[in-house]
């Protein structure tokens, strides 16, 4: 019925061409309308979704950055116990050492009867050659 009401429409033999031509006009708004309102529906759904994807890998991305951080930090927490353990595991070596001083001193000329010391230098000489000889005589008994 409405193919023959389009029929009679182009053919001139239509009783109210002016209905039929905005009820044609009406429908296909609507089908158009339909079209560009499943279309944004579509895209948003897709956007979404898309959206969606992007923050459950972005998520993924963060836990799996996480735990490698999580990991490194307990091999290197392994390798600093394992070396701090084998530091205190060795033994403090225990060196003595003996340090020898050599003085040097030029010999008095037997001809010189003069006496280099002063007289602090001189006091000082006797007391040393009184305790050697004082140590000397108690070492003998």
């Amino acid at each position: 019925m409405p193919i023959a009401m389009l029929l009679n429409l182009f053919t001139g033999k239509a009783k109210k061409p002016l209905l039929i031509a905005l009820a044609v006009v009406v429908v296909l708004l609507t089908l158009t309308a339909g079209y560009f309102y499943a279309k944004q529906l579509g895209y948003e759904n897709g956007y979404s979704a898309a959206e969606h994807q992007f923050l459950k890998e972005k998520d993924q991305a963060v836990a799996d950055a996480v735990k490698a951080i999580k990991d490194k930090n307990q091999r290197n927490q392994q390798i600093a116990e394992t070396y701090w353990k084998n530091e205190l595991a060795k033994k403090p070596k225990i060196q003595t050492i003996e340090k020898r001083i050599i003085e040097y001193v030029q010999a008095q000329d037997p001809d010189d009867t003069h006496c280099q010391l002063d007289d602090n230098e001189l006091f000082i000489l006797q007391d040393l050659v009184s305790i050697t000889n004082t140590n000397t005589a108690e070492n003998d008994h």
